[in-house]
């Protein structure tokens, strides 16, 4: 019990509630969202729950959280209830360095390790090139090769790197040098094997492929399906977060690097994102049409989230065509699957569309989590318990690293509450009361010794300057 609470502990968020509906069950108070109700208090406890769920399922020295964590009680699991990289096991971590849960998010970092040899295997037997890559499927041995016959997704060989977007990532949070060195010739593979796997296309500017979309599928003028091309959107928007992150390690552990060069002129040479025909964020290198214009997977807008190549605050025109994007496919049925949903909420929040985003939670309420308050994919999928928790707190905390925006998308149906225990990627760990969707008190710690630069609701910003170990009260008016 004493180790789950300093787990659980680390941070805290609660809504105040005016209602306490405790004296009903789970599936009641579920029921009574279905019927159009509120319930902050299911809010506080779904939340609670997805934290629940990683502490319970991601722990040191294990395997990190599958498709169905611990939780799944077949013999023969839906996909194997392996680790499906093209977003589900990174949706499962991403709310573990916020929370003040970094050593949870380890498991998944060493197991790129047990990937990395497999990783370069495939390189060479596959591309007959020299680095790390994985697919959009990997299992408990590291595999890195095709899992399946799905073309929509087995043809990506994008999985490896987004994982390594993870190594940094840790990093941020815990300033950690020697870890940062340890995993570098983990990222410094997966950056080789796009030097030696991208092209150039016509226009001179350097692309992946052929690869897919996952897992969607496009139509020809000549009203052909398709999945394959160069170049599609997310392959470059992950590139793009993998080049800069390389960047940024090899000037953070002062190395001398050949690739830097080589490195530095790949990404100033990547395609632009490009706004289609219906206003939205295109997802091929082609504005095609799509086969189902509400598929479940957005993979386009990795750049909103997670990745912040799209900010509602200094890329206006692609904000806009990233909100195009999410109504059209909501308005043609997608986000049908808990972790979609769990997604569009995330999108919503970085978009500082609060109302958007709190439907999009009651529908995940709603229409997507069992009676026991597990996500429904269906079957059961863990991912959208973490991607909803990690939206809720989204609508109340963004971290840029230059700049922290608080209650950014919070909705008037909660316009009370408190969190505390939120670390940030410029060293803080923050603490928070709002009151009548105002900001009430911040109280920063430094951890590292730096500053922080805060935003309210009504764009008031406050630069801090802490020595490490400090704590300061910030008071708006």
């Amino acid at each position: 019990m004493q180790d789950y609470q300093t787990y659980f502990n680390a941070s805290r968020l609660t809504f105040r509630q005016e209602m306490n509906l405790d004296n009903l069950t789970t599936p009641e108070r579920l029921e009574r969202i279905r019927e159009g109700h509120h319930d902050i208090g299911l809010v506080n406890l779904y939340y609670d729950f997805a934290r629940y769920l990683l502490i319970s399922s991601s722990r040191e020295g294990s395997l990190p959280a599958n498709l169905q964590g611990i939780w799944n009680e077949e013999f023969e699991p839906m996909w194997g209830s392996k680790y499906t990289i093209n977003i589900n096991i990174q949706m499962n971590y991403w709310m573990a360095e916020k929370t003040g849960l970094q050593a949870l998010h380890l498991p998944l970092l060493e197991h790129l390790k047990r990937m990395h040899p497999r990783g370069k295997e495939v390189a060479a037997s596959m591309y007959h090139v020299e680095g790390f890559c994985c697919h959009h499927n990997t299992d408990i041995w590291g595999d890195c090769a095709p899992q399946d016959y799905h073309t929509s997704s087995t043809i990506w060989p994008m999985g490896g790197a987004w994982l390594c977007l993870h190594i940094y990532e840790h990093y941020q949070y815990t300033k950690d040098k020697g870890f940062l060195e340890e995993y570098f010739p983990i990222l410094k593979d997966s950056v080789q094997f796009f030097m030696n796997y991208m092209v150039q296309n016509s226009d001179g500017k350097w692309v992946t492929g052929p690869s897919s979309s996952p897992e969607n599928i496009y139509i020809t003028a000549k009203n052909q399906y398709g999945c394959l091309c160069m170049g599609p959107t997310m392959d470059i928007e992950i590139v793009r977060e993998l080049f800069s992150n390389y960047l940024k390690t090899v000037e953070i552990l002062e190395k001398e690097e050949p690739l830097t060069g080589l490195v530095k002129d790949r990404i100033e040479n990547l395609p632009k994102l490009k706004v289609g025909k219906y206003g939205q964020i295109q997802e091929w290198d082609q504005d095609y049409e799509e086969l189902e214009v509400g598929h479940r997977h957005i993979s386009q807008l990795f750049a909103l989230y997670p990745a912040q190549q799209i900010r509602k605050d200094q890329t206006p025109k692609l904000a806009q065509a990233a909100e195009k994007t999410l109504d059209r496919r909501l308005e043609n049925g997608g986000g049908h699957t808990g972790w979609s949903k769990a997604w569009i909420i995330l999108f919503f929040a970085r978009l500082w569309k609060k109302e958007k985003a709190y439907k999009n939670l009651q529908e995940l309420l709603s229409e997507a989590t069992l009676d026991n308050l597990m996500d429904n994919h269906p079957p059961f999928q863990i991912d959208g318990n973490f991607g909803g928790a990690c939206g809720i707190l989204e609508m109340i905390v963004q971290d840029y690293q230059d700049v922290v925006y608080l209650l950014p998308a919070l909705p008037q149906e909660m316009p009370d509450g408190n969190v505390s225990g939120i670390r940030t990627k410029s060293g803080f760990i923050l603490n928070m009361e709002w009151s009548g969707c105002r900001v009430q008190k911040v109280e920063l710690e430094s951890v590292h010794g730096t500053q922080i630069t805060i935003v309210n609701e009504t764009l008031e910003s406050r630069k801090i300057r802490c020595e490490k170990g400090e704590k300061k009260v910030v008071v708006f008016e």
